[in-house]
């Protein structure tokens, strides 16, 4: 799915192996770190090689990385050897939702953007003084009132000047579980 969004190529995926020009996916890899991988790109074929799902999906990355963008529906990629894994355990990013809201499908690309760089962490901040962003149902004041204002300041922190646009929005529990799962199948 990511292949064709990326780069417009339509792929056919098969349990069936030819002989040349495909892209193999093996899990057969004997390694202790999941996220480690394997990328073989030689004349005829493409192969990714990981112990885990994980390793794979980066090793897609990789792959998209590689992809030139000239002209999509003919991907001529050069031949390249590379073993990856990550250096450090943790490797994340922050968005800050409580100061200022962002829609659901802005915090999918948002989750996008991160997978693509083999990150696998999202810190969601959904909760402070300028806004609370998560449903609660047995507290539905915290979104009433907590996750809207009257205006944002326009100028200056000196300044003290607000324009009167409200401004604000929450995230449904169904919202959150949906984001959540969006995450997961990214390995974040």
């Amino acid at each position: 799915e990511n292949i064709k969004a990326q780069t417009g190529l339509d792929l056919e995926i098969t349990l069936e192996s030819s002989s040349k020009n495909v892209i193999k996916l093996n899990l057969k890899l004997k390694h202790y770190n999941k996220e480690h991988y394997n990328l073989l790109i030689d004349k005829n074929n493409i192969l990714i090689s990981a112990s885990g799902n994980q390793g794979l999906f980066y090793g897609v990355q990789t792959l998209l990385q590689n992809i030139p963008y000239e002209n999509a529906k003919i991907a001529k990629i050069a031949t390249v050897k590379i073993t990856d894994e990550p250096k450090f355990k943790w490797r994340g990013m922050h968005l800050d939702v409580g100061r200022h809201f962002f829609p659901k499908e802005f915090i999918k690309k948002y989750i996008d953007y991160i997978a693509m760089y083999k990150m696998n962490t999202f810190h969601w901040h959904l909760t402070e003084d300028q806004g609370w962003r998560i449903e609660i149902k047995k507290y539905p004041k915290l979104t009433e009132v907590g996750a809207w204002r009257t205006g944002s300041m326009i100028e200056h922190y000196n300044d003290q000047k607000y324009d009167t646009i409200r401004h604000g929005g929450f995230y449904t529990q169904e919202d959150v579980k949906e984001i959540v799962a969006y995450a997961q199948k990214r390995h974040i």
